[in-house]
């Protein structure tokens, strides 16, 4: 290194290393504190077959820009739910996973719900949800193409991603929330006269909260926006009582976080030990967040839950 009147002098090549180096310890310092990737929202059609019937499931697919390749995020709702519920203002997943993190998202509207078809609510059971979507992962996969793709569901949402999980190769990760198979609270929902009546079921907005919140722990705003949102519940979805998807648990064999709020008030019991064991084949993590009641993502705490999920990813994908 040549040395001028006592001092060391850098050559060109040096120079350029240095604000080589430089230039990538300002990106670490700060990209996470910018929100770095543009949003490119792309409304989805997909057209499958229920009963020999033609329907369509309506979905938003958010891209990030630049496109980091990470997996896809197909988010899939719960009962009374839409896929509304993951872009609530302040809660936002989209902002979160897509804009801050880069993640790619889909998010869709089950049969029977928003923009999708409505047939007979009685045929919209688990196994003719299950169908559907699996024909929509089909489309899907075959567009990412080597993409992976991790399925995210809320409540029955959950139970839609076992089945799918176990019962096809179509998943490379599964996150459930809210979704359990102990004891259920019998008394939470419509009484069985008001599901009777009608091949969609309305929630009144008292039972709703009852069912979906701790409210020590929410917002009143948020749960009046949710209540506003919500859609009635095709009168299949009760048959997710028997939880159809305990014979497949066994078959799953990717990597599965397990979530549920600490506060669930459709649950008897929040025991997520007992419901790891019965995942024979993968790893399983878990995560119980304080305070929350069923639906978590609208809680005061969203946030350990959003971390929770983006270091469960990073640790597996």
């Amino acid at each position: 290194m040549p040395v001028v009147n006592g001092e060391v002098v850098l050559g060109n090549r040096a120079v350029s290393k240095i604000g080589a180096l430089l230039v990538l310890l300002f990106l670490q310092l700060y990209a996470g504190k910018c929100e770095a990737f543009e949003v490119d929202p792309l409304e989805k059609t997909y057209d499958i077959r229920i009963l020999f019937s033609k329907n369509t499931i309506k979905g938003r697919y958010y891209r990030p820009e630049p496109d980091m390749g990470k997996p896809l995020l197909v988010l899939i709702h719960g009962a009374t739910y839409g896929r509304w519920m993951w872009d609530v203002p302040g809660y936002s997943w989209i902002d979160f996973f897509v804009v801050q993190l880069g993640y790619p998202v889909l998010a869709i509207d089950r049969l029977g719900y928003g923009a999708s078809s409505h047939p007979n609510g009685n045929i919209l059971t688990p196994r003719c949800q299950v169908q559907s979507l699996k024909q929509v992962l089909v489309k899907v996969k075959q567009e990412s193409g080597q993409r992976r793709i991790i399925v995210i569901g809320h409540s029955m949402g959950g139970l839609l991603g076992n089945m799918i999980a176990g019962e096809t190769r179509l998943l490379d990760g599964l996150i459930t929330i809210g979704w359990l198979h102990g004891e259920k609270e019998t008394q939470i929902g419509p009484p069985f006269s008001e599901i009777l009546k009608n091949s969609y079921v309305t929630w009144k907005d008292a039972e709703r909260e009852a069912a979906f919140y701790n409210v020590h722990d929410a917002d009143r705003k948020i749960v009046a926006h949710d209540n506003s949102r919500s859609y009635p519940m095709p009168r299949g979805s009760t048959f997710s009582f028997f939880s159809p998807d305990r014979f497949v648990l066994s078959q799953i064999n990717i990597p599965v976080l397990l979530v549920a709020g600490e506060k669930d008030a459709l649950w008897a019991d929040i025991d997520l030990e007992a419901e790891s064991s019965l995942f024979e084949k993968t790893r399983v993590a878990t995560y119980v967040q304080k305070n929350a009641g069923h639906t978590c993502m609208l809680h005061r705490s969203y946030r350990s839950l959003l971390d929770t999920i983006s270091n469960w990813l990073e640790e597996n994908f």
